[in-house]
């Protein structure tokens, strides 16, 4: 019972806490603004952008659950990979490449230094 209990409230605060990030993110980009404005009465915190992300996050997850393993949770697995593989392209694009390819080098040679080391031991 305790690890029910103990994996409904992890879910629900990763969920929450990622909606919080999610839809700052959208109103710092100022895509969100102009589609929900705070309701009257309520704290900021709980804007109805929250409200939509949380509801969007569920339905994929209970659509790939209901789907099962084969459909639903491997279709969700290859979408997270691809979004994954654009946001890895689009840091190596528009960001410190030239940081990014230096720090890569020089862990490279650590690493193998490191198993040097440990195969000579």
């Amino acid at each position: 019972m305790f690890a029910i209990l103990a994996t409904v409230f992890g879910i629900a605060t990763s969920l929450g806490l990622g909606a919080s990030q999610i839809s700052a993110g959208l109103e710092y980009l100022d895509i969100a603004n102009s589609y929900w404005k705070p309701i009257e009465g309520l704290s900021p915190e709980a804007s109805p952008g929250k409200f939509i992300v949380i509801t969007i996050i569920t339905i994929l997850g209970l659509i790939s659950v209901v789907l099962g393993l084969n459909a639903g949770i491997k279709r969700l697995s290859q979408l997270n990979m691809i979004l994954c593989g654009c946001f890895l392209i689009a840091i190596f694009l528009f960001g410190p490449t030239g940081y990014i390819l230096d720090g890569f080098v020089k862990m490279l040679d650590l690493i193998s230094k490191i198993l040097l080391v440990c195969q000579l031991m």
